[in-house]
């Protein structure tokens, strides 16, 4: 560090902003004490994100959760909230905001048509029943007959 930034830098006053600090060097020219202040502050911000990672580590555990203490003094605090008037707070929101019509607009892309036609009624139908074997009819848990489904 050269002596006129070090003749700047201790020349600012504890409590000066560091944005005008930093306004008025460059408004002088003194680039020198620009890099400085910009080296500290730059080896602050590293130890101060340091310092906060460390305690960080030490403060994280893997359980998530909320302990025990901290949730009855939830539900005690809930106890101490006065019951709202839900029906006449849920009427307020409803003339306020509206209630959806099922014949109001719709949101989102068209729906495309569908892909396959559907059978032409004139085909005829053929049923195509697929017997089992009674050897293979037998559930394999209980031994009990299973019995056909889905015609």
């Amino acid at each position: 560090m050269t002596s006129a930034a070090r003749r700047t830098t201790t020349e600012q006053p504890a409590s000066s902003d560091v944005s005008s600090v930093l306004r008025s060097l460059l408004a002088r020219g003194d680039n020198d004490a620009v890099i400085a202040l910009f080296m500290k502050l730059m080896a602050t911000h590293t130890k101060q994100l340091r310092d906060l990672i460390e305690s960080a580590r030490h403060r994280s555990t893997k359980n998530e959760g909320v302990d025990t203490a901290k949730l009855l003094q939830l539900f005690d605090e809930l106890a101490k909230i006065p019951d709202l008037p839900t029906k006449e707070a849920d009427d307020q929101l409803k003339t306020r905001v509206g209630t959806p019509t099922p014949d109001g607009p719709k949101h989102g892309p068209p729906k495309p048509p569908p892909r396959r036609r559907p059978v032409p009624p004139n085909l005829p139908r053929v049923p195509n029943e697929i017997v089992v074997p009674s050897a293979e009819r037998a559930c394999p848990e209980c031994g009990a007959q299973r019995t056909c489904i889905g015609h």
